[in-house]
C-alpha cells in the first residue's frame, strides 16, 4: 500500500535538493544579483512557490546553501589533515585535499569568490556566515597543522592563509581554462609555500620562546 504523505514527502526533498545544486551552479557563475529565482527555478525544473516553501526568499536559499558548504568545504580539510602519519606526509595529504576542492567541488570556491565580491550589497546575516566560514576554515587548517606537530604554533594563521590565497587563485585559472593549466605543478608549489609558511611560523615560536628564557632554546 503506497503513503501519499511520504510520497510528497520525498518528492519535497528531491525538489530542494534541485534548488541547491541548481542555485550553487548559477550563482557561482553568474554572482547573486545577477541570479533570478526564476532563473533558479527553471534550472531546477520547479515552481517559484517551491524556493520560497523551502527558503523563504532568495537570501534564505544563499544562506541554507552557505551553511552545506561551509560542512562540505570544512570536512574535505579536517579529512586531509587528521589522518596519522608524519607533518610531511600530513601536509602531502592536506595540498591534495586542496587539489580536490578544486577539481571536484570548484563550484562551492565560485560560490564563495562571488558571494565576497558582493558582500556590501547582501544582508547582513549572509555576511556573517561568510566571515564564520572563514574563521572555521582557517580553525580547520591551524587545529591540522598543530596535530600534525603535537604542539601548539603562533602564528599558524599566516598558514591557513597562505594556503587558502593559492586555493583562491589556482580555482580561478581553473575555471577559466581547466584543461589549459598544469594542476601538478601549482599544488607542487602550494606545497612549498605552504610548508614555508609553517616552517617560519615554527621560528617565530622557537624564537620568542628563547628570548623568554634568556636567550636558551
Amino acid at each position: 500500500m503506497s503513503h501519499p504523505s511520504l510520497s510528497r514527502a520525498a518528492q519535497g526533498a528531491a525538489s530542494r535538493e534541485r534548488i541547491l545544486q541548481a542555485a550553487l551552479e548559477l550563482l557561482g557563475k553568474r554572482g547573486y544579483a545577477a541570479t533570478s529565482v526564476s532563473a533558479i527555478c527553471e534550472r531546477a525544473g520547479v515552481a517559484k512557490t517551491a524556493l520560497y516553501w523551502h527558503f523563504g526568499s532568495k537570501e534564505g536559499l544563499l544562506l541554507t546553501l552557505l551553511k552545506r558548504t561551509r560542512t562540505t568545504w570544512i570536512e574535505e580539510i579536517q579529512k586531509s589533515t587528521s589522518e596519522a602519519g608524519d607533518p610531511a606526509g600530513r601536509l602531502d595529504r592536506f595540498v591534495a585535499g586542496l587539489r580536490r576542492l578544486v577539481e571536484h567541488h570548484h563550484e562551492i570556491l565560485c560560490l564563495h569568490k562571488s558571494v565576497t565580491l558582493e558582500h556590501a550589497d547582501l544582508h547582513p546575516e549572509i555576511c556573517d556566515e561568510m566571515r564564520r566560514i572563514q574563521d572555521r576554515i582557517t580553525g580547520a587548517i591551524t587545529e591540522g597543522i598543530e596535530d600534525a606537530l603535537g604542539r601548539r604554533i603562533p602564528g599558524l594563521d599566516l598558514a591557513a592563509f597562505t594556503a587558502l590565497s593559492l586555493l583562491d587563485r589556482i580555482a580561478f585559472l581553473y575555471r577559466l581554462d581547466p584543461d589549459g593549466i598544469d594542476l601538478d605543478r601549482l599544488f607542487e608549489h602550494a606545497k612549498e609555500m605552504i610548508g614555508l609558511a609553517i616552517r617560519r611560523a615554527i621560528q617565530h615560536a622557537e624564537a620568542a620562546g628563547a628570548d623568554r628564557n634568556g636567550g636558551k632554546p
